[in-house]
Formats: C-alpha cells, sequence, structure tokens
C-alpha cells in the first residue's frame, strides 16, 4: 500500500543524502526539498530556476536514485492526497479538459480515480530575477505518465503562451505506463527565449481537443539560462535511412530535443554527443520527407542506439532547414535572423516588423492589392464593427489582425505569424505586407 503522506514526512532527511551523492547537484548548489530556488553563476549555467520540489511527487527516491541520471522511477501507487504547500501545477494528477467521459481508447488510471475539477490542467508559472542578455535557455521536466499511444491524447504545450512543436513532439512520443516518471530536456526556440527577459515562464500541457482518457503529473521543472555544462550526459548514435529503399540518407539533421544536433553523414550514420541524461526524444528531419521523433532512455555516461526510417512527404519539399531550431520546417528558417511577430511575403521570406503601415504607404506599395480591402475597411473602421475588421480571426493557421492608421482607418491584413498574440499585434504596425483582397 502506498502512502503518499508518510513518505513525505522523511523527504527532508533523504534530501541531504541525496544532494551529496548525486553527481549532477552538490548539497551546497540546490536545496531538494524547496518549492522554489534560484541559483546563479554555476558551471551548468547562469542561471538555475526550479519549481517544485524534487521528491518524486512525494513518493520519495529509491536508495540511490539520481533523479538527473536518466534512469526511470520505479512504477508508483495512485492516487496520492494532494499537499497544498506543493508547487501548483506539480506533485498532482491532471486529466486532459477535453475528457467528458467518452474517450476515443479507454481510460487510464489516473482518470478512473480522480474527478474534476480536482485534476483539471494547472498551468505552472516559473518565475525569476531576470540576469540580463538571455541568448539561450533549457528546460527540463520530470514528467509522469504520459501515455500519447495509448490512450491516442494530442497533447498541445505551451510557454509564454506561444505553442512549442518540439515539446509537443517529444510528449506525444512517451509511453509511460506504470505509471513511471522521468526526466526530459530540450532547448527553448528562439521565440520563447526573447520573453524570458520578463523574469517568468508560464508552462501549459492540455490536450483540448480529443477527449482522451489520459491522465499525466509533473513533479518539478528546472530552467536553465545561458546553459553551460550539464553534469549528467551521454551518446546517441544511429542512422537514418528511407522507409521504402533502406538506402542511407546523408545531410538528415538529428536533434535531441533542440541541444545538441548533428546530420548524417554519407552513410546516413551520426553521433550525438554530451546528450542530457533522461528520456531523450530525437528527431531526424530533412526536407523532402517527415520527420520522424523516437525516445530512448539515455542513462549517463552510456551510449544508446537510435535507427530512423524516414518516409517522403508529399508536399513539395522546403529548400532551407530547421535554422531557428523551433522543430517546425517553416519560413523563419530561410531568414532565422528575422524577429518573431513578423508578416510572411510572396517569396516566403519574412521581414521584421517596422512602423508604418500608413494609409500612403499602403496606397504607394499595394493599391491594387488591397483595393477591396481597403474599401470595406473605411465603411467599417472601427475595431469591434460589423465588418471585416471588427474581430480577430484564426483561419488555416493564419491570424487576420487589424493594422491601426492612427485611429483613421482599419485595414485587414492576412499575416502569417509565429507565436505571435494578438493583443501585441493590435498595436503594433506593420510596414509591408502579402498581396490580398478581401
Amino acid at each position: 500500500m502506498w502512502t503518499r503522506g508518510v513518505k513525505k514526512t522523511i523527504v527532508g532527511l533523504f534530501v541531504i543524502v541525496t544532494c551529496i551523492v548525486f553527481g549532477g547537484i552538490s548539497a551546497s548548489a540546490e536545496d531538494f526539498s524547496l518549492q522554489h530556488e534560484e541559483i546563479t553563476g554555476t558551471s551548468e549555467a547562469q542561471l538555475i530556476v526550479r519549481e517544485g520540489d524534487i521528491d518524486n511527487l512525494g513518493f520519495g527516491w529509491p536508495a540511490g536514485f539520481d533523479p538527473f541520471s536518466g534512469n526511470s522511477t520505479p512504477p508508483h501507487g495512485f492516487p496520492w492526497t494532494l499537499d497544498p504547500s506543493d508547487t501548483e501545477g506539480t506533485d498532482r494528477i491532471m486529466v486532459v479538459s477535453s475528457y467528458v467521459g467518452t474517450p476515443p481508447n479507454g481510460n487510464d488510471g489516473y482518470t478512473n480515480t480522480t474527478s474534476r475539477p480536482d485534476n483539471d490542467p494547472l498551468a505552472v508559472e516559473m518565475t525569476f530575477t531576470p540576469i540580463g542578455p538571455v541568448s539561450s535557455a533549457i528546460l527540463q521536466m520530470f514528467v509522469d505518465d504520459f501515455q500519447a499511444p495509448v490512450w491516442d491524447s494530442v497533447f498541445q504545450a505551451t510557454l509564454n503562451g506561444t505553442r512549442v512543436p518540439v515539446l509537443e513532439s517529444i510528449l506525444n512520443s512517451l509511453n509511460q505506463t506504470g505509471p513511471i516518471g522521468k526526466l526530459i530536456s530540450f532547448q527553448l526556440p528562439p521565440n520563447v527565449v526573447s520573453t524570458l527577459s520578463s523574469g517568468s515562464l508560464e508552462i501549459f500541457v492540455d490536450d483540448p481537443v480529443t477527449g482522451a482518457g489520459d491522465g499525466f503529473a509533473f513533479d518539478f521543472f528546472r530552467l536553465l539560462i545561458n546553459p553551460g555544462v550539464l553534469p549528467q550526459t551521454g551518446t546517441i548514435e544511429g542512422t537514418v535511412r528511407d522507409s521504402v529503399t533502406f538506402a542511407p540518407i546523408p545531410g538528415a539533421k538529428v536533434s535531441a530535443g533542440g541541444i545538441i544536433d548533428a546530420f548524417t553523414d554519407p552513410n546516413g550514420e551520426y553521433f550525438l554527443n554530451d546528450v542530457p541524461a533522461g528520456l531523450a526524444a530525437v528527431t531526424a528531419s530533412k526536407p523532402g520527407y517527415e520527420p520522424q521523433t523516437l525516445t530512448v532512455d539515455l542513462i549517463s555516461g552510456e551510449t544508446a542506439t537510435l535507427d530512423f526510417l524516414l518516409v517522403e512527404s508529399e508536399e513539395e519539399p522546403c529548400e532551407y532547414p530547421d535554422a531557428d531550431g523551433d522543430g517546425v520546417i517553416d519560413p523563419w528558417d530561410k531568414c532565422p535572423d528575422t524577429p518573431p511577430n513578423s508578416a510572411v511575403f510572396s517569396d516566403g521570406c519574412p521581414a521584421p516588423v517596422t512602423p508604418g503601415c500608413t494609409e500612403a504607404e499602403l496606397d504607394a506599395k499595394y493599391e491594387e492589392g488591397f483595393a477591396a480591402g481597403k474599401e470595406s475597411c473605411e465603411d467599417d473602421p472601427e475595431p469591434g464593427g460589423e465588418g471585416n475588421c471588427a474581430t480577430f480571426n484564426f483561419i488555416e493557421n493564419k491570424l487576420h489582425v487589424p493594422c491601426l492608421d492612427a485611429g483613421r482607418f482599419t485595414y485587414w491584413l492576412d499575416l502569417e505569424l509565429k507565436g505571435a498574440d494578438p493583443v501585441i499585434l493590435e498595436m503594433t504596425d506593420f510596414g509591408q505586407v502579402e498581396d490580398k483582397e478581401d
């Protein structure tokens, strides 16, 4: 029988031991019992921020177990009694919000043994004192009981309001039947890194669509800002081949969570060194093929093998790689220095957001293309009215957004955006847009 409350009482004593023996953490550097901790100036990162105590959901760790070693926890019992002192969103069972009792492929134990609103998905807010310029960041998450392949769930993950495909790919590849816990690590994409200057990172994971009976949990979150040398790593090696001909695919990109990247040699072989220990989600991709993500348990100091078989894509291949490392090949990879929230032009290349958007500039550049749209907006200039210029609309991953011209007219511009916030966009002027009749 599992008695989480009793185990919780001994965590404080256990932490003293584990902090000393764990290879990646020293007793003076990190206190596992704290719900929130910030540490600066270590070899691992310029700033380490943690939300949630490191205690295996309150059950404690087996003797000698290192949560950063890459090993999975033994199966544990459920449900358990919530501890009100735990960071919101950690050490609790959550069931996807779309679950209404009619799942596509049955229920897991977490779903069957909990109920609303106690198991509603919650966001985790990481707050910290900004340290100055942030060039990169790694997020580590100790995740528990994710089983998307079993229950047909499709998890969505947002960081500071922006969906992150690389994290979604990792979570949707997990099968943690047991339930068991495991550490995952991945590189934050540039459009999320740029938001860290605010001193906060909000993490929200849910499946709002499928209705799957899938529950999950998090033990802790650990943010490494301007990371250095991670203490516990391993190596991943393997091949990338065509799924039909089995011919090697040279020049394919292989990425371990965006942290460590490599390209295959003429024999289709790759080597990823210094990959953080834990559940490594590795993606192989090349223009002309569908990307494939596989997971492997990577133990510190050891070598794991992953072999990929890529399926040819029916879509016309892009001529540029995933330059910004967000796990998606898109126009921002063609021009990786382009800031987020930028318009996409007809040549497929984004351009920086610039002031302007005056009537004269639009007339001069796009008089013919915007004639119909301009006329429509002049008839209904005020945001919130009844015409085409009234509201924000998401259509096929495009956001229709108003461009305010000194309060005189509202023009509807059809912009493809990356991680854009409609509220910010409403206050932002765009200097150029793709020709479109509205």
